[in-house]
C-alpha cells in the first residue's frame, strides 16, 4: 500500500485553528477509504475531532522567521483488493504572516483611504473572512476618540474596505478575528494633514539692502509626506533678474536684492499630489533709494493740552537712513519740546498754548541724501472747566469688603472717589461695581445701580486694568462731563485701587470736551 497528497504542503498563519486533513490517494487514483485513520507526530502535531470531522493541529509555538517542523501522516485503510495496511507521507508546512495595509500613510482631507487585509495565502485578500469584525476610530488633534465605523464601506474584495478621511486627525483602521486562543487584532493608522504655508521674513522691510540675503523661512508650514515646496519670485523691479535659491530641504530660501528701487513679490508653493491646484503663500518688500519724508501726522487739530505723537508712517527710505524731527515753530509763550524715542524714529510733544505748531521730519539715507517735510498742528482752547480732584488717591479697597468705588461730581465742578457698599447716590455719581465680574476688569453703573449709558460707546462698559480710560458721560439736566479713569485690581477678590481721576465739566455740548 502507498500513499501520495494531492496538495503536499501546508500553509499556517498565527491565527490559524485546526485544518482539514488533506486528500490522498492510496495506490494511486483517488479511492474512498472505507475504514481509514489517521495519527500525527507529536507533539507539534495532533488529529483532533469537532463535530464528527477530523482536523489537523499545529500544537507547537508559531514564530516569525521559522517554519515548524514536518507533519508526519499515517494512514490506515483497507486497500482495492482488500488488504489492510498502513502508511505514512510527511507534509510540508510554512508560515505566512498576515497583514493589514493602508493605501496611504499621511491623506489630505477628502482624500480615499484603502485598506485591504493580505492572509499571505496568496489569494489577493480574497478570503472568507472567518466572521472577522471592521472597526475605524478618528481621533482628532487635541480631541477624543470616536467611533466612525459606519463610514467604512465595503469594496468589491471581501477583505478590503474604504473611507473618505474626512477631517484632520488620525484615523485607525482594525480588522479583529476571533481564534480559539483568544481574538487576533490587526490595525494600521493613517495621519490626515490640513497643508499650511506659513513664510516669514528677515530682515524686516525697513532694513533690507541691496546685496545682503534676505531669509525666507516655511518651517512653521505643515507639509504632509509627498508634497513638495517650491519657491517662486513673481514680481521683480525693472533690470531685475533675481531667483530664488532654496535651501536642501526646500523648506528655506534666500534671495538676494539686485535691484534698489521697486517691489519684490515671492511666492512658497505647496504642491500635493492629490490636487491639482498649489497652496500658496506669498510675502513682498520694497526697496526705496531716495528717501521721501511725509507728513508725521494725520490728526492736525488738538485742543490745549494734548499730547500729540509724530511718526514715519507716512514716509518712504531705505535701510540705514537716519532721522531728525524739529519743533519749527509754536505759538507765542509756548514751552512745548519735542520728546525723542530711542531709535529716533518717533517724537511727541504736549501742547501748552493755543495757536499753531510747525513740525519739521528730515530723514537722511546712506549715500548722504536727504528729504524734508514739514507738517502744520493747531492746538485750541476749550471751554470745558477741569473739575477739583478733592479727594486724596490712590482709593483702594484692599481687603474686598466695599463692592464698590464712588466717584461723584458736586455742583462746584469738585471731584471725590470713595470706597463704599453700592447705594443710590447723588445725580452725579457713578461707580466701579463687581471687580469679580471678569479678570482685571470692572463694570461702570450709575447711582441707581444700572449699567451707565456711556456717550461714547466705543470704550464700552468694561475697564480694563492699569489702562487710562477717557468716559464722556451726560447728566439728566443735560450737562456733559468727561473723565480720565485709571485702577488696577489687587490679589483678592473684591480688590479695586483707583490710582489715577481727572476730568471736565464740558458744558452743553460734547464737542467742547477736550
Amino acid at each position: 500500500m502507498s500513499v501520495a497528497l494531492q496538495e503536499p504542503f501546508l500553509v499556517l498563519d498565527n491565527e490559524s485553528g485546526p485544518v482539514p486533513l488533506p486528500d490522498y490517494w492510496v495506490d494511486g487514483p483517488l479511492s474512498e477509504v472505507a475504514e481509514g485513520s489517521w495519527s500525527a507526530n507529536e507533539p507539534d502535531w495532533a488529529i483532533i475531532e469537532e463535530g464528527g470531522t477530523q482536523y489537523l493541529r499545529y500544537m507547537g509555538t508559531a514564530r516569525e522567521a521559522s517554519s515548524p517542523s514536518a507533519a508526519t501522516l499515517t494512514v490506515s485503510a483497507t486497500g482495492s483488493d482488500g488488504t489492510r495496511d498502513s502508511a505514512s507521507v510527511a507534509l510540508a508546512a510554512r508560515y505566512v504572516h498576515p497583514s493589514l495595509e493602508l493605501n496611504q500613510e499621511y491623506a489630505l482631507p477628502g482624500d480615499d483611504i484603502v485598506a485591504t487585509y493580505w492572509s499571505g495565502l496568496d489569494d489577493n485578500g480574497e478570503t472568507d473572512g472567518n466572521g472577522a469584525t471592521w472597526e475605524l476610530l478618528l481621533t482628532p488633534e487635541g480631541g477624543q476618540t470616536v467611533d466612525k465605523s459606519s463610514e467604512l464601506l465595503t469594496t468589491a474584495l471581501p477583505e478590503e474596505r474604504h473611507f473618505v478621511a474626512g477631517e484632520v486627525g488620525r484615523y485607525t483602521v482594525k480588522r479583529t478575528r476571533a481564534g480559539t486562543d483568544g481574538d487576533v487584532t490587526l490595525s494600521e493608522v493613517v495621519t490626515v494633514l490640513e497643508p499650511v504655508v506659513n513664510v516669514v521674513f528677515r530682515p524686516p522691510p525697513a532694513i533690507i539692502n541691496m546685496g545682503e540675503l534676505v531669509l525666507f523661512d516655511a518651517s512653521g508650514s505643515t507639509v504632509p509626506p509627498g508634497a513638495e515646496l517650491w519657491w517662486a519670485v513673481t514680481e521683480r523691479p525693472d533690470g531685475s533678474s533675481v531667483e530664488m535659491v532654496p535651501d536642501v530641504n526646500a523648506k528655506r530660501a534666500t534671495l538676494t536684492p539686485d535691484v534698489m528701487e521697486g517691489t519684490y513679490t515671492v511666492e512658497a508653493r505647496l504642491k500635493l499630489p492629490s490636487r491639482p491646484d498649489p497652496t500658496i503663500s506669498s510675502q513682498s518688500f520694497s526697496f526705496v533709494s531716495t528717501p521721501v519724508a511725509g507728513p508725521v501726522t494725520d490728526e492736525t487739530e488738538h485742543w490745549v493740552g494734548d499730547e500729540v505723537s509724530f511718526d514715519l508712517d507716512r514716509s518712504s527710505y531705505p535701510g540705514g537712513s537716519s532721522f531728525k524731527y524739529t519743533l519749527s515753530s509754536a505759538p507765542e509763550g509756548s514751552n512745548a519740546e519735542l520728546v525723542i524715542s530711542a531709535d529716533g524714529t518717533q517724537a511727541s510733544l504736549i501742547t501748552d498754548v493755543a495757536g499753531g505748531y510747525e513740525v519739521e521730519l528730515t530723514i537722511t539715507n546712506a549715500e548722504g541724501e536727504t528729504s524734508s517735510h514739514v507738517t502744520s498742528i493747531t492746538a485750541e482752547e476749550s471751554s470745558a472747566v477741569p473739575l477739583i480732584l478733592s479727594s486724596a488717591l490712590p482709593v483702594v479697597d484692599d481687603d474686598g469688603d466695599l463692592s464698590v468705588i464712588v466717584i461723584d461730581i458736586d455742583g462746584d465742578n469738585r471731584l471725590t472717589a470713595t470706597a463704599a457698599q453700592p447705594a443710590v447716590g447723588p445725580d452725579t455719581a457713578l461707580f466701579l461695581y463687581g471687580y469679580w465680574s471678569g479678570e482685571n476688569s470692572a463694570n461702570l453703573y450709575d447711582s441707581s445701580g444700572e449699567p451707565f449709558a456711556l456717550v461714547n460707546l466705543e470704550n464700552g462698559a468694561v475697564l480694563d486694568a492699569d489702562v487710562g480710560h477717557t468716559i464722556q458721560l451726560k447728566r439728566d439736566n443735560g450737562a456733559y462731563y468727561q473723565l480720565q479713569v485709571t485702577f488696577e485690581t489687587g490679589d483678592m477678590e473684591g480688590d479695586a485701587t483707583v490710582t489715577a481721576l481727572s476730568g471736565y465739566y464740558c458744558g452743553e455740548s460734547l464737542s467742547d470736551c477736550p
